[in-house]
C-alpha cells in the first residue's frame, strides 16, 4: 500500500521523511530521500542522546508512550543485565534519559521538525492508526489507501 507514496517521493527532489521506523526502511530502499530514524541508525556515528532524540522524533505523533524497551540497544543492554555484565539501575537509568528525551520531544514538535530538517511526514494510517498529526505544523499532499503524505509548513 505504500507503493504510491514511494513513487511521489521519488518524482520530488531529495527531502527528508519523518515516518515510523519500520516504514522509514521503506522509504531508505525505495527512495532517495534521507529518513530520521530506522532500526539502523543506531550503526551511525551519534551520541546516543542523537539516538534517542532520533527514535522520539519517530514517535512523536503517537497517543501511546513510545516502545522503548523494544529499541534494539535498548534489550541488548537488557540482555547484558541478565547476564550480569551491566546492573539493573543502569539499565532503567538508561530507558529513563530515553523517556525523557520522548517527554521532551512530545512537548515541541515543531523544534524537531526543524532540528532534522524534515520535509515530509509519511504517516501509515494502516500501521500506526494512533497517529495524531497537528495541523499547524503540516498539509496534506497526498493520500491513499492507507497512507497520507503531509508537507512541512515552513515559517
Amino acid at each position: 500500500h505504500l507503493v504510491e507514496p514511494l513513487q511521489f517521493l521519488d518524482t520530488q527532489p531529495s527531502a527528508t521523511i519523518l515516518t515510523d521506523r519500520y516504514t522509514a526502511d521503506n522509504v531508505a530502499i525505495a527512495t532517495k530521500d534521507d529518513v530520521i530514524f530506522t532500526e539502523y541508525t543506531g550503526h551511525l556515528l551519534i551520541s546516543d542522546d542523537e539516538y534517542a532524540d532520533r527514535f522520539c522524533a519517530s514517535e512523536m505523533y503517537s497517543v501511546q508512550p513510545p516502545p522503548i524497551r523494544t529499541l534494539i540497544p535498548v534489550t541488548e543492554l537488557h540482555l547484558r543485565v541478565l547476564r550480569k555484565q551491566e546492573t539493573e539501575a543502569n539499565y532503567e537509568a538508561y530507558v529513563k534519559r530515553m523517556e525523557d528525551h520522548c517527554t521532551q520531544v512530545r512537548r515541541d514538535t515543531r523544534a524537531a521538525l526543524e532540528k532534522y530538517h524534515v520535509d515530509y511526514v509519511l504517516w501509515n494510517e494502516k500501521m500506526r492508526p494512533d497517529w495524531r498529526l497537528s495541523t499547524r505544523d503540516l498539509h496534506k499532499v497526498s493520500s491513499g489507501s492507507g497512507w497520507s503524505l503531509w508537507a512541512v509548513i515552513t515559517r
